[in-house]
């Protein structure tokens, strides 16, 4: 089990210190994988890089089994990585690149080549072992990366954005297949994205990061479903905030409908529209509760329906928020989390709204 414990990290001298990472916690369990979600920024690839040993921390601590690694070296914590730009050696052959931490290792010969074909084998790169790094696709470059950092057998995966240079019409179903690896050898993984749709489909376990903080926590269904605040809400989901009946409520997109199904919103006028592959966004004004100013409200349905100009507007499901920006929920399955450090990250109700 690997544990952070009150991460602090501070780039800069005495006079010009900035805190990029502010008192994180988390865990990650043997098998599991877990996504540090968050924009540009907020301090997930500076965590990542300090679990690596890549970086020194001003304060907290890094557990592996119980035992700090703060003064253990990068190579002895037998950490594999998948950087962004999958760093290769360009000119060497596919079956160089994954022997590499092997031969570091010290690891004999033969094992070595035992080792490189059975991965080779799993990522499906077993035929081009000869071929070098440079002719590749993108995504065999990948798959050539990730064999890398597998085949040493890593304590933790670290993945750094191991999607961004793929084409879209690659992601899904790279997603897909890096998943069942991981899970199918066991490896423990740590993700960092700020892309949303891939923390949701591939992590066990998704800690939402702001500003050096940890907003949120939970699994992909709590965050998806019961945001405990609003900056989640709109981070996860795209979520609508609206005021609504003197309340703050969230919508998602594909809850607003046409049909008289649950709360009416308000009557809305079509402001624009894009086509997203197989749906349509939709973004209309509605009246707002609290001023003169209308507020947008954005709407998914598939592309072929049918699309009006100005329509009563229903939400089938509302997620309400105090004045304080958390979730008003009595049950709140967030409280039942194992993760007992992370912290709910208030959010100031007046500045969500200065851009809406």
């Amino acid at each position: 089990m690997l544990e952070v414990n009150n991460l602090v990290i501070s780039y800069g001298n005495k006079k010009n210190k900035k805190t990029v990472v502010d008192g994180i916690s988390l865990k990650l369990m043997d098998g599991e994988i877990i996504s540090l979600l968050g924009s540009s920024g907020c301090g997930k690839s500076t965590t990542l890089n300090a679990i690596a040993g890549f970086l020194e921390v001003d304060d907290g601590d890094i557990l592996y089994n119980g035992q700090t690694w703060l003064d253990t070296s990068t190579q002895k914590r037998n950490i594999g990585v998948v950087f962004q730009d999958y760093a290769l050696y360009a000119n060497k052959t596919v079956y160089q690149n994954i022997e590499m931490p092997l031969k570091m290792q010290g690891i004999p010969k033969k094992e070595r080549q035992e080792r490189v074909q059975a991965i080779a084998e799993k990522v499906g790169m077993a035929s081009f072992l000869k071929r070098e790094a440079h002719s590749l696709s993108g995504g065999q470059k990948q798959r050539v990366a990730i064999a890398r950092a597998i085949v040493k057998n890593p304590t933790v995966l670290l993945l750094d954005e191991p999607f961004s240079a793929l084409d879209a019409a690659l992601r899904k179903g790279t997603r897909d297949w890096v998943r069942d690896l991981v899970k199918d050898l066991g490896v423990p993984t740590i993700m960092v994205t700020h892309d949303q749709e891939e923390a949701l489909s591939m992590s066990d376990f998704i800690y939402l990061m702001e500003g050096g903080h940890i907003s949120s926590y939970g699994n992909p269904s709590q965050l998806w479903n019961k945001p405990p605040n609003i900056y989640t809400a709109k981070f996860v989901g795209n979520t609508n905030i609206i005021k609504w009946n003197r309340q703050t409520i969230g919508v998602k997109p594909q809850d607003v409908v046409y049909e008289q199904t649950g709360h009416y919103l308000g009557q809305g006028t079509l402001v624009n529209q894009e086509y997203v592959g197989d749906n349509v966004l939709l973004v209309y004004n509605i009246p707002n509760d609290f001023g003169t100013q209308p507020q947008e409200i954005r709407m998914i349905k598939p592309a072929h329906s049918k699309i009006l100009e100005i329509a009563d507007l229903y939400g089938r499901r509302v997620i309400e928020f105090d004045d304080q920006g958390r979730l008003i929920d009595p049950e709140n399955p967030l409280l039942d989390s194992p993760y007992e450090n992370a912290v709910v990250y208030n959010v100031d109700i007046e500045e969500v709204y200065k851009d809406e």
